[in-house]
């Protein structure tokens, strides 16, 4: 007789034994640092280790759908910043852990209050025998609350599958004409010509081809000059400077204007562009040595 109790013992304990694992259900705490969408989270536990977390038996709109973003909102308001408790299920392939949310400190059921709120569907796919979910689902459904209140909402395991079916499909149209974009240019260039350091405000220079207009000669060398406009003005291939009438006769008219050592433009006196040393010079010298006309404030 003590045999058979002594063996009854033994198998008693070692089915005692063999249940531990599965009774001993373990848990993570920590608090919320992020929310991905409706039904995925990330703590930062107690030990400072950073878990993402799925909540188990249910599946949110995605981000893409209709109540995506609600659901997300929904989840933040519930536990960002917040304390939770996770009731570890499994692991899913991406390394996540799987499981019930408990926003502390009351305990409140996210899983279950998501479903209830009408932004979640029950996962039956991994949740087949949780009696619980499926009969919260069904309350939101026949309220229509939430995703519930749109006619026909597609479940977000079938827009996955419809969305990662359309990443394949190449649309062929040969009579597609090429689309060009306009990219707005980083600097401003009116001509080949280096840009002196007295150059200001590009936007105020006109194009070349005002030098084309009547009344404007080019010289061999392609320097500019404007003829007999308002000044008398002393060609640098003749060494006879034209004259006035009067008393003036005998003397050459000088025009004088301003250069600098690193410009390439004369310029009137007060010009704006007008920096560093200033040096007077003949208009005709100018000309002479290279210099062009400023086109702000046109000598």
């Amino acid at each position: 007789m003590s045999r058979i109790h002594a063996n009854f013992f033994a198998i008693a304990l070692i089915a005692y034994l063999a249940a531990l694992p599965v009774c001993a259900q373990k848990t993570v705490s920590g608090k919320v640092i992020k929310v991905t969408d409706g039904d995925t989270i990330h703590l930062m536990t107690t030990d400072g280790i950073p878990v993402g977390v799925r909540l188990f038996g249910i599946d949110c709109p995605e981000l893409g759908q209709d109540f995506g973003a609600n659901a997300k909102k929904f989840t933040m308001d519930q536990c960002l910043n917040k304390r939770v408790k996770v009731m570890v299920r499994d692991t899913d392939p991406y390394g996540q852990t799987v499981g019930e949310v408990l926003a502390l400190p009351e305990e409140t059921n996210l899983n279950q209050a998501l479903l209830t709120a009408g932004m979640a569907w029950w996962y039956h796919q991994h949740a087949p025998s949780d009696s619980t979910l499926e009969q919260l689902e069904k309350t939101a459904r026949d309220s229509e609350i939430g995703l519930w209140s749109v006619s026909d909402p597609i479940p977000p395991w079938e827009w996955r599958k419809s969305s990662e079916a359309t990443k394949d499909v190449v649309i062929s149209a040969p009579e597609a004409k090429e689309i060009k974009t306009y990219k707005r240019p980083s600097t401003y260039q009116f001509s080949e010509t280096p840009i002196p350091e007295n150059h200001i405000r590009p936007e105020l220079e006109q194009p070349s081809e005002a030098y084309q207009q009547p009344g404007f000669t080019s010289t061999p060398n392609n320097n500019l000059t404007i003829p007999n406009v308002d000044r008398p003005v002393v060609s640098p291939t003749n060494s006879k400077a034209p004259t006035t009438t009067g008393a003036s006769n005998s003397q050459p008219t000088t025009d004088m204007v301003l250069v600098t050592p690193k410009g390439e433009c004369y310029h009137r006196a007060g010009c704006r562009t007008l920096k560093n040393s200033q040096n007077p010079m003949e208009r005709s010298k100018a000309i002479g040595r290279g210099y062009r006309p400023c086109r702000v404030c046109n000598p």
